[in-house]
């Protein structure tokens, strides 16, 4: 499960979500009296406010298997194509490739710290 699951989920099942949460807060109000109901009718609470939990929380979290291959691009789902930049992260990165952004990445830091300093020495 990772973060692409979940916006996949979230985009699929946003009527049910927006239904579970409607629900839950009203449950929730309603608990404000849980005290003053006889004893069925509080287990019949609990009851209610396990399955509006677990509707949100299997809506949102749960993807079945067979719904998702390889990567999830929500964007590409919702547009039906996949973006050019798409390739480029799906794809696994040789260490070549790793070692290359590292090296850019430190440059990057080397030359911001460069521009820094030279902003520091002009305002003194």
């Amino acid at each position: 499960m990772d973060w692409h699951n979940i916006v996949y989920n979230l985009i699929h099942n946003i009527g049910y979500l927006y239904d579970s949460i409607y629900f839950l807060v009203l449950h929730h109000i309603e608990g404000n009296t849980l005290l003053e109901l006889p004893l069925n009718e509080q287990s019949t609470w609990w009851h209610k406010l396990g399955i509006y939990y677990g509707t949100l929380i299997y809506r949102l979290l749960y993807t079945h298997p067979d719904t998702i291959e390889g990567e999830v691009d929500p964007l590409a789902d919702l547009i039906g194509i996949h973006p050019s930049w798409y390739e480029d992260l799906t794809k696994p990165q040789t260490q070549e490739e790793i070692e290359q952004e590292e090296h850019v990445h430190d440059a990057m830091v080397h030359t911001a710290l460069a521009a820094l300093n030279q902003a520091v020495i002009m305002n003194e």
